[in-house]
């Protein structure tokens, strides 16, 4: 549901960072005329895209048309899940072995204990000073205090951030006064005809299921940690003592009609 609108923002981050577009517009603000700002493009770049779900293959899809040297995407196993979207996929133990190679780091990774803070100091330290980092996953997946840390002793060149360790950023957070930072306040998930997109991914699974087909965004249990306790979402949703919600009622009536709904694995 999330794949197209979230992927095209990270391409839109991306470019903003690459162009150094918040450098341009902190310079137009103060009317100041400056052109000279070295910048950076696509093509060529040497890309590692940190999650290969619908999120992260979708932002492969796109950056290619820009003729990137090299998109490689990292994942759990190591598995291609469907050819073509990655020139190679290494499994998430092999990581420190690409990050010296990378100049755009894209994160688009669930919230787990596998993930949680992934991206510390010591892998930020592998990266090259010219690298930028976007993520549009989860915010606890970078450690945010040695991003600051390196932003500001320019070990990398800039940062585009969707998600953060905690939500909403907090006004004292000097992230919001780095001139190569750029802070989206979590808004990949307004996506347009969003229920409209889950209800078709349960359809199919549902025609996958009846033929015997693989399932798509199958989940393991332990991915079932959102926030730090299991407090937040899926696994709050699952642990809670779940009753009708007149909110997804309305939706599900939209999409497959009237009906009672009263049971609930009909809405779960």
């Amino acid at each position: 549901a999330y794949g197209v609108a979230v992927s095209e923002h990270g391409v839109t981050l991306t470019l903003m960072l690459l162009r150094r577009i918040p450098e341009y517009m902190e310079n137009v603000r103060q009317h100041i005329w400056r052109g000279d700002l070295p910048v950076k493009t696509l093509t060529g770049s040497r890309i590692t895209v940190l999650g290969t779900g619908d999120i992260g293959s979708n932002y492969a899809k796109r950056v290619r048309g820009f003729e990137p040297e090299k998109i490689i995407g990292v994942n759990r196993s190591g598995k291609v899940r469907e050819e073509g979207i990655f020139d190679e996929i290494i499994p998430q133990d092999r990581l420190d072995e690409v990050l010296p190679e990378t100049d755009i780091l894209f994160m688009a990774l669930p919230g787990t204990r596998d993930t949680l803070k992934l991206l510390d100091e010591r892998r930020i330290a592998l990266l090259p000073e010219s690298a930028i980092v976007v993520n549009v996953g989860r915010g606890n997946s970078i450690d945010q205090a040695a991003l600051v840390k390196a932003l500001n002793e320019g070990r990398i060149a800039a940062a585009g951030l969707d998600v953060f360790e905690e939500q909403p950023l907090f006004p004292q957070s000097p992230l919001w006064e780095m001139p190569t930072v750029y802070i989206t306040p979590h808004t990949t998930p307004q996506v347009p005809d969003r229920d409209g997109r889950s209800i078709e991914i349960i359809r199919e699974n549902a025609r996958r299921f009846e033929a015997g087909e693989p399932l798509m965004n199958l989940m393991r249990k332990s991915d079932m940690m959102s926030g730090e306790g299991h407090t937040s979402g899926f696994a709050a949703a699952m642990n809670a003592n779940m009753k009708p919600n007149p909110q997804i009622i309305k939706m599900l009536e939209k999409h497959l009609g009237k009906r009672g709904w009263t049971d609930p694995s009909e809405w779960m």
